[in-house]
C-alpha cells in the first residue's frame, strides 16, 4: 500500500499569483479567495472566488476585506483555478504535490495505481512461461534483480507519465518474484504440508505492511521513501546461494541428477534416507514421461501459431466444459468482488479516519478479506494438483500449481485496476 503514502494527497487550495507577488500571507490568501465547501465545511481545493485579485493587490488586504465587492467580478460565483498550494507540515512532498495531481488532473492520480495493477495482469500472464522456460529459481533471480533497478529508477522519475510507466514495469517483474517463490514453495513441499505453507507464506508481506507506516512516518519526501522502499530489495541477492531450484521442474526437464541433488540435500536437512538411486530415476522418468503424455494430447506444437490455439482451445474449454466452467465462474466472481471490496476500502481509507468505528471495520475487512485470497490461492494450487491438467494456461506449457497460482491474480489484477477510478468517482 505504497500507494497510499507515496500519492498522499495533504490539503490543498487554489494558487493566486497576484495576491503572491504582492507578499499577502497564506492565512490572508486563503480568508479572501478560498471559498468554504458546502458539503465537507473546508476550504475547497479546486474554486476560487471569482474577483479581481490585481485590484485587491493594489488596494490591500485590510481594505479589500472591509468592501469585497469592489473587486467583485460578472459571471459565475466560483471558478476553477489551474495550480494549486499544498500544505507541507504532514508531507514534505508527494507525486501529487509534485505533479499537481488533484482537481483536473485527479484521473492521473488514479492512473498511477490502475497501471500498478495493469501491470501485475501483464505480470501473471507473461511471467509463467518464463518460469516454466528457464526456471523457477533463474525466473526469480531475474525478477528480483530487475525490481530491484526498476525500484531505484522511479525515484528519478522526471515526469508523471515516466512515473506510471516504471510502476508498470516494477509490478510487472515483481509479481514473478512473488510468485515465483511461491510456485517453488509448494512445489517443493508434500501434499499434507501445502496448507500450512501457503498460510504462511504471506507472513512476511503482512509484517512489511505493518511496518510500511513507520517507515513513511520517518521518511517523508517520496523519492526518498521510494528509496526506503525499494531497499530491501537488495537483499534478494542472497537468494543466488539460497534459493534451490524446483526438483520438479528438473524431472519435467529431463534433468535427473540435478534434481537427485536436490532430493539428497533435502533428505539431509530432514535426516531422513531416501530409496535407491535407480528407483528414485526410474520415478522420476514416469513422471516426466505421464506428463510428456499429457501435454502432447493437448498442444500442436511450439510455434506462436500454436500457441494461439492452445489459449483459444483452454478458453473454448471453459465454455463448453459445464464442471470447469462452473467451477471457474464462481472463482473469477470471487476474486473480483472480494478485490474489489478490499482495494476500494484500502484506497479510500482517508475517508474512514475520523471515525473509530470505521476504522474498526476498516481493520476487520481488511484482515478476513486477505486471508480470503490466500486460502484462494491454496485452494487453486490444491486442485490443480487433483485435477487433470488438460485446462493448461497460455501454451499449455505451465505445470498445474503455477497455472493455478496465477489464474487468481489474472481475475484480481481487473478489479484492482478498477478501483483507484471507483475511489476517485466518490
Amino acid at each position: 500500500m505504497s500507494y497510499e503514502f507515496l500519492g498522499a494527497t495533504p490539503d490543498h487550495w487554489c494558487r493566486v499569483p497576484a495576491l503572491v507577488e504582492a507578499n499577502w500571507t497564506e492565512e490572508q490568501i486563503i480568508a479572501l479567495a478560498i471559498p468554504l465547501s458546502n458539503s465537507s465545511g473546508k476550504r475547497e481545493g479546486c474554486l476560487v472566488h471569482n474577483y479581481n485579485y490585481t485590484a485587491a493587490a493594489l488596494r490591500g488586504f485590510n481594505l479589500t476585506m472591509s468592501n469585497v465587492s469592489a473587486i467583485r467580478n460578472r459571471g459565475e460565483e466560483l471558478i476553477a483555478c489551474h495550480s494549486r498550494v499544498y500544505n507541507t507540515s504532514q508531507y514534505k512532498s508527494t507525486i501529487v504535490t509534485e505533479w499537481d495531481l488533484t482537481c483536473e488532473r485527479r484521473a492521473l492520480y488514479s492512473t498511477t495505481q490502475a497501471m500498478t495493477q495493469a501491470g501485475t495482469f501483464f505480470g501473471s500472464i507473461c511471467y509463467g512461461h518464463v518460469l516454466h522456460r528457464f526456471g523457477r529459481r533463474k525466473g526469480v533471480l531475474f525478477a528480483c534483480a530487475l525490481s530491484a533497478l526498476i525500484g531505484f529508477l522511479i525515484t528519478a522519475a522526471p515526469n508523471i507519465e515516466t512515473y506510471i510507466f516504471l510502476k508498470f514495469l516494477f509490478s510487472a517483474v515483481e509479481f514473478g518474484c512473488y510468485i515465483g517463490c511461491f510456485i517453488i514453495a509448494m512445489e517443493v513441499s508434500s501434499v499434507s504440508q501445502r496448507t500450512y505453507v501457503g498460510s504462511f507464506y504471506p507472513v512476511p508481506w503482512s509484517l512489511g505492511y505493518m511496518i510500511l507506516p513507520g517507515i513513511a512516518y520517518l521518511v517523508r519526501p517520496w523519492r526518498w521513501l521510494q528509496a526506503a522502499f525499494s531497499l530491501p530489495l537488495l537483499f534478494t541477492v542472497f537468494y543466488y546461494w539460497m534459493l534451490p531450484e524446483s526438483p520438479r521442474w528438473l524431472i519435467l526437464k529431463g534433468k535427473y541428477n540435478k534434481a537427485l541433488e536436490l532430493l539428497k540435500r533435502a533428505a539431509a536437512i530432514n535426516r531422513t534416507s531416501l530409496p535407491s538411486h535407480h528407483a528414485i530415476i526410474k520415478a522420476m522418468e514416469n513422471i516426466k514421461h505421464k506428463e510428456d503424455t499429457s501435454r502432447m494430447k493437448h498442444r500442436f506444437g511450439g510455434s506462436v501459431a500454436d500457441m494461439v490455439k492452445s489459449v483459444m482451445r483452454y478458453m473454448f474449454l471453459l465454455l463448453v466444459t459445464p464442471e470447469v466452467r462452473v467451477r471457474t465462474l464462481v472463482v473469477f466472481c470471487l476474486w473480483s468482488i472480494s478485490t474489489s471490496i478490499y482495494f476500494g476500502v484500502s484506497l479510500s481509507s482517508y475517508n474512514l479516519r475520523y471515525n473509530q468505528k470505521n476504522r474498526v471495520l476498516t481493520l476487520i475487512i481488511h484482515v478476513f478479506l486477505k486471508n480470503q485470497f490466500q486460502g484462494d490461492y491454496n485452494l487453486d494450487a490444491e486442485m490443480a494438483e487433483s485435477r487433470s491438467r488438460l485446462h493448461q494456461m497460455a501454451d499449455c506449457r505451465s505445470e498445474g500449481v503455477q497455472r493455478r497460482a496465477k489464474s487468481p491474480t489474472q481475475a484480481t489484477a481487473n478489479s484492482r485496476a478498477l478501483a483507484p477510478y471507483s475511489c476517485a468517482l466518490g
